[in-house]
């Protein structure tokens, strides 16, 4: 905790009378200062405390953490970014310096317009799981297909809007909307829902057209037309799809492992090096498997 370190006479202040060079980093959850730079924290509670959690889960719901910790992460990107500066400066003045990093702060940055967007006149952020929020407009990007879901960037603009068009083309060939909806300006479609000239209501309705499509088309229907018309659609893929997925299985991903006279699968090496191969998954060792070389030892 903050103050720690300076209590055994390690702190800042007293390393750089030592070394006045010194590049000191200090990460904690909420800074080395201010009401709550002593409290303790998890990674729920920071995520809660930055403003992150508002916009995780679904509306209707209460708010919904990322399952994997995330707020260490980036407060140790922004260390790693302050310490590079502080070298930096060094170089420059010979002088080192404290770097006081508060994971809350790091991660409020990872939001980035979606939090301040209020203070310069932009509309409430709400949660949209599952999508975005773009001014008063509600972008879904997970739909329910026959046999799970997939994610659809159904989204317009120069980029983005000829992927649409694409998908619109689809679903009239195979009677699912009017030439009039396919036809659409999809590469300009976002200022005629910010005029007004195009209605939410058609908006809605359209996707609704779009979520009855892909809702009686499986995964695999879904993802290989998406491939045959360069559509930005892919499945969302399950934990039995992992295991069966051509790629992985190609680059052998999947290692079985002997567990008490059972096979199991589990992740090999990420990534594959040519010099020096990472090591393959091995098992925990049991209770005692060391003992005698340790007491060797």
């Amino acid at each position: 905790p903050p103050g720690y370190l300076g209590g055994l006479g390690l702190g800042y202040s007293d390393l750089k009378k030592i070394n006045p060079k010194i590049i000191y980093i200090s990460l904690s959850p909420f800074g080395q200062d201010g009401p709550k730079s002593s409290y303790a924290a998890t990674d729920l509670t920071i995520m809660a405390a930055s403003g992150l959690l508002h916009l995780s889960g679904a509306p209707n719901a209460p708010p919904l953490r990322i399952s994997e910790p995330q707020a260490d992460f980036h407060a140790s990107a922004e260390a790693a970014g302050a310490a590079l500066i502080a070298l930096q400066e060094r170089h420059r003045s010979g002088i080192g310096q404290q770097v006081d990093v508060s994971a809350q702060q790091a991660v409020n940055l990872a939001t980035l317009t979606q939090m301040g967007g209020t203070a310069l006149g932009d509309e409430e952020t709400v949660r949209s799981a599952g999508g975005l929020q773009i001014g008063g407009v509600q972008i879904k990007l997970v739909w329910e297909a026959k046999d799970g879901h997939v994610s659809v960037t159904f989204f317009f603009g120069a980029m983005v809007g000829p992927y649409t068009r694409r998908l619109m083309e689809w679903i009239y060939e195979e009677g699912g909307c009017d030439s009039s909806t396919r036809d659409k300006d999809w590469e300009g479609y976002v200022p005629l829902l910010v005029s007004g000239e195009e209605t939410q209501e058609e908006f809605s309705r359209v996707l609704e057209l779009v979520s009855k499509f892909v809702k009686n088309k499986t995964k695999e229907e879904l993802f290989d037309e998406a491939k045959k018309r360069n559509l930005l659609l892919v499945p969302v893929a399950t934990i039995p799809d992992c295991l069966q997925n051509e790629q992985l299985q190609a680059r052998d991903y999947w290692q079985t492992l002997e567990l008490s006279a059972k096979a199991v699968q589990l992740p090999g090496p990420f990534i594959k090096l040519s010099e020096k191969p990472i090591k393959k998954p091995h098992r925990a060792p049991k209770l005692g498997t060391h003992t005698d070389k340790l007491r060797k030892e």
